[in-house]
């Protein structure tokens, strides 16, 4: 229909990625050998395909930036992100301990994209072995829920691209997840308080290969947007939202 109206003008963009967030604070996605089975079991092609239904819309991407970020976008961790080895996965899983126990999945049917790579998920985690409880209620239910470490295992959220790969909240150890890796946090230091935007950009090879290390969350690709124009708008700007400060229209 959008691209049928001769009037408008249609722009493919990508502005956020979703997230699969693992608790770190209780239960088996303690466990770092754990997380890594997760890793090994997705497809993230089959998640992405799942969520936004054509190649057309989604990106199936590692990194924590965007590529034309440049400086910031590293290929460390590539190889973590494609692993799908489902071998590999129930050896990890079998490290960790893992015996069985219910891995409590929140999601809602009002984020259809969320929802649908649940879906996979959750047929991805039986495959290797594990006991899976999808738990569907409506997304202020979600996150109120999220919040009491003792109650679920795994749940989705979106996060819009920030300017450095180290601005996500999913880092900070009071956000649900609660990430507790001295090594992201040391980085993250370093990064911060570096004397030039070179000698912070120099460190983030380092990061994306510590990130895809420890799995604060594991990161399927990248959503693309559609943005629709009337024809003689110029000046729109798009990163993580619309930028409308310099938008004139053309008559």
């Amino acid at each position: 229909m959008l691209e049928s109206n001769p009037d408008l003008h249609n722009e493919l963009i990508s502005s956020s990625y979703p997230a699969l967030i693992f608790n770190k604070a209780e239960g088996i996605f303690t466990e770092q050998a754990a997380r890594q089975a997760v890793n090994a079991a997705v497809n993230t092609e089959d998640m992405l395909l799942a969520a936004y239904g054509s190649e057309e819309f989604y990106i199936n991407d590692h990194s924590l930036v965007q590529e034309e970020q440049e400086g910031w976008y590293s290929e460390a961790g590539s190889d973590v992100h494609a692993t799908f080895d489902l071998d590999l996965a129930e050896e990890l899983l079998e490290e960790s301990g893992y015996d069985g126990e219910e891995i409590v999945i929140l999601a809602s049917r009002e984020v259809p994209d969320e929802y649908n790579m649940t879906i996979v998920l959750q047929q991805q985690l039986e495959a290797i072995g594990m006991n899976v409880d999808l738990q569907v209620s409506d997304r202020a239910t979600v996150l109120d829920v999220r919040d009491d470490s003792e109650v679920w295992d795994i749940t989705f959220s979106p996060f819009a691209f920030r300017p450095m790969p180290v601005q996500y909240l999913y880092l900070n150890s009071g956000y649900h997840g609660w990430t507790d890796s001295e090594e992201l946090s040391q980085l993250t230091e370093d990064i911060l308080y570096a004397g030039t935007p070179e000698d912070a950009q120099a460190y983030a090879d380092e990061f994306h290969e510590a990130f895809w290390d420890y799995l604060p969350v594991l990161k399927p690709g990248n959503k693309i947007d559609i943005v629709s124009m009337r024809d003689g708008i110029e000046g729109y700007q798009h990163i993580t939202g619309p930028i409308l400060w310099n938008v004139s229209v053309n008559d």
